[in-house]
């Protein structure tokens, strides 16, 4: 894992250095690190932990060191003095202790700001420039234990270390305006707090194997074409020995999850176009359903009638042709008919149609006739009993006019 650099410079780079942030999963780069064979071991909850055996500063200036050193390189952190160590990539700052912290103060002339909790260049604020012309670089050297048997150093120039502090963290500024110098360097409360933040993974490359619980860490290269990569597999233990993929191939894994993720992408296809096809063969038969005949509703049509589509649009009195009892119906269903409707038409009435009022009996009483009362009484002044069947008689009479008449009703005359 490599960090290219926190609270960088307008350009963002360490020594134009241009290599972007670097996260492998399930693997490493192996054109990103100088290579060992010596391992960490995780902390019991699972954090990389290491022994800090020392810190130091050296000079590379033709000039030699800076006056106020009594050697060169120098000590900031001895061996008597070594602390475990948590790398952790969520803080930018170096947690180290407070004698620790004043070395570097007096070694670089650093400045501690109680406001700002940070090691700045208030007292000069040239020291920067000429801290840069001593071309500094820094040395921590790392082991498993506090009793080494191997060594693993990290070494960062100053350039790392070479920041600046802005707006809105220093009180009574405004937006590209009040920038201050400072060194990454916190004091610790405790030995808990003891961290080597973003600002030593800028030069230092760590693989993390939890199946094994180890971790490494390695010094950082930058190579010219950060995509030139080396992919290496970690194998879970029991495994083959792991094999770097060429650069510009493709590994096993990545193979396997293209080949996947393909054969998913297919099927959601298959499924969307097989979802299509049966939404519109739905709504094609539900615009294409067929009118079937059916029994009539009428309660005199027969149960064995059927009507066809041009004998339902006729009159209801042109249709029926017999009688059937109710019971002798089934219930009617009609469907819509999306096929060309024939206009209208009304069949004329004839003698097969015509419907004729039966008989009553001969011993049921007669209907009155619709003359009037008066009328009646009349004729009967003029035709008295037994003239003609008369009244009391059972002939038919005659009306005025002469024509014959059977009455509605006989009428018997009281007396």
């Amino acid at each position: 894992m490599y960090f290219s650099r926190p609270f960088a410079n307008p350009d963002g780079l360490i020594e134009a250095k241009s290599e972007p942030c670097s996260l492998t999963l399930g693997g490493y780069d192996a054109n990103r690190f100088v290579s060992h064979n010596f391992s960490f071991e995780l902390n019991p909850v699972h954090q990389p932990e290491a022994w800090l055996n020392s810190i130091s500063v050296a000079s590379g200036s033709p000039n030699g060191k800076p006056q106020n050193w009594s050697s060169n390189p120098l000590e900031l952190l001895s061996p008597l003095d070594g602390v475990y160590v948590i790398i952790d990539s969520s803080t930018p700052f170096l947690w180290l202790p407070k004698s620790t912290c004043e070395s570097f103060a007096q070694a670089l002339g650093l400045t501690y700001n109680e406001s700002l909790a940070l090691y700045t260049f208030d007292g000069n604020a040239s020291t920067p420039d000429d801290l840069q012309s001593w071309n500094l670089n820094f040395t921590f050297s790392l082991s498993d234990t506090s009793t080494p048997t191997q060594i693993v150093n990290i070494t960062l120039p100053y350039a790392a270390f070479d920041l600046q502090l802005s707006y809105p963290y220093i009180p009574n500024t405004t937006y590209a305006t009040g920038n201050k110098n400072y060194f990454p360097l916190r004091q610790a409360a405790n030995d808990t707090q003891y961290t080597l933040g973003r600002a030593f993974l800028q030069e230092a490359y760590i693989i993390t194997d939890y199946d094994r619980n180890n971790f490494s860490v390695y010094q950082a290269l930058h190579p010219a074409n950060p995509g030139n990569t080396s992919i290496v597999d970690i194998l879970k233990p029991g495994a083959s020995s792991p094999q770097a993929a060429p650069s510009g191939s493709l590994s096993t894994p990545i193979i396997v999850g293209i080949a996947i993720g393909s054969a998913a992408l297919l099927i959601l296809l298959a499924l969307i176009i097989f979802f299509i096809h049966r939404h519109r063969r739905r709504r094609n038969q539900q615009h294409a359903i067929i009118l079937e005949p059916k029994p009539a509703l009428s309660p005199f049509a027969p149960a064995s009638a059927t009507l066809s589509p041009e004998t339902l649009k006729c009159s209801p009195s042109s249709a029926l042709t017999s009688v059937a009892p109710v019971s002798a119906l089934s219930p009617v269903v009609f469907e819509a008919d999306s096929r060309p409707r024939t206009p209208t038409a009304e069949i004329s009435a004839d003698a097969a149609h015509e419907l004729f009022e039966l008989p009553a009996p001969h011993n049921w009483p007669e209907e009155l006739d619709g003359r009037s009362i008066h009328s009646r009484r009349g004729e009967q002044e003029k035709f008295p009993a037994g003239a003609h069947g008369g009244w009391a008689g059972d002939g038919d009479g005659e009306n005025s006019s002469g024509a014959k008449y059977r009455p509605s009703m006989r009428l018997h005359k009281g007396g």
